[in-house]
């Protein structure tokens, strides 16, 4: 793993957003919102009677050197919320620096949360340090979590030349760890494209369910939408919690995001 070098950006500060969703009179809304710039949070709406939808916004061009985010989502008892992104995140030019984000969820009991931003773009000798911590109430506590990494600015040339990518996600329920995944990517170290990598393709979707599935025929149902879908490869799992691991491969950001959300409908 490479060391990491944050230094801070000229502002010197750090990017806060904290969101609180509650429940009442059989609708969910946002009781609490905070954020500092360069983000913003649209006026929530319901497409589906029973989820709102929140999309956060930043007023800047992207993730630069030096850059410290910091966002807590709380999804209290029986709150059904989602979470999207206005725009594809860009990790710029860092000149040998770095940025990070720190993310925290927690999901109460009866409540639903689908963290699914946009996927996220590592430009030439960008480094990015990801935490995302979540904590589940109980078995009620439903999660869909989605992160998709492009390779680059693939149409630029610019094919695995970021400098590194460090993504952890932890996932307790009831206090108890049930997932880890501690993901580092090093294309000075790692031949990206290799197998057991991204195996010749540029775009990867990591896509969690929790407490959401009925195992074995979901398992099939994500499996048959992954193998009718054209040019892209990817396996679904049970983790040891029971809950479900879907990693998928592409070749655009578009069609790789679009298959998750497919997924993502047919669980929910």
């Amino acid at each position: 793993m490479p060391t990491t070098t944050t230094s801070p950006n000229r502002y010197f500060r750090t990017c806060v957003l904290n969101l609180t969703a509650d429940f009442k009179d059989g609708k969910s809304y946002l009781s609490d919102v905070f954020f500092t710039s360069p983000f913003k949070v649209m006026r929530p709406f319901h497409i589906k009677k029973d989820l709102m939808t929140v999309m956060m916004q930043t007023a800047s061009a992207g993730i630069l050197k030096g850059d410290t985010q910091e966002m807590s989502f709380d999804i209290r008892d029986n709150a059904r919320t989602e979470l999207l992104s206005q725009s594809f995140e860009k990790l710029h030019k860092m000149d040998g620096g770095s940025a990070r984000r720190d993310c925290k969820i927690k999901v109460g009991k009866n409540a639903f949360f689908k963290y699914s931003p946009l996927p996220t773009i590592p430009f030439y000798d960008s480094g990015f340090d990801s935490t995302i911590q979540v904590e589940l109430a109980d078995d009620t506590s439903k999660l869909i979590l989605l992160e998709v990494l492009c390779g680059g600015r693939i149409a630029y040339g610019e094919e695995f030349v970021y400098r590194y990518y460090n993504a952890q996600v932890q996932v307790r329920k009831a206090g108890k760890l049930i997932y880890n995944d501690n993901a580092c990517y090093n294309p000075s170290e790692i031949d990206m494209k290799s197998m057991g990598m991204y195996e010749n393709f540029t775009h990867m979707a990591n896509l969690l369910f929790f407490n959401m599935q009925d195992k074995a025929a979901d398992l099939e149902r994500i499996r048959a939408l992954i193998d009718e879908t054209p040019n892209i490869e990817g396996g679904a799992s049970l983790i040891q919690s029971g809950d479900t691991s879907v990693k998928i491969l592409g070749h655009t950001a578009q069609e790789v995001f679009d298959l998750c959300e497919k997924i993502s409908e047919a669980m929910m």
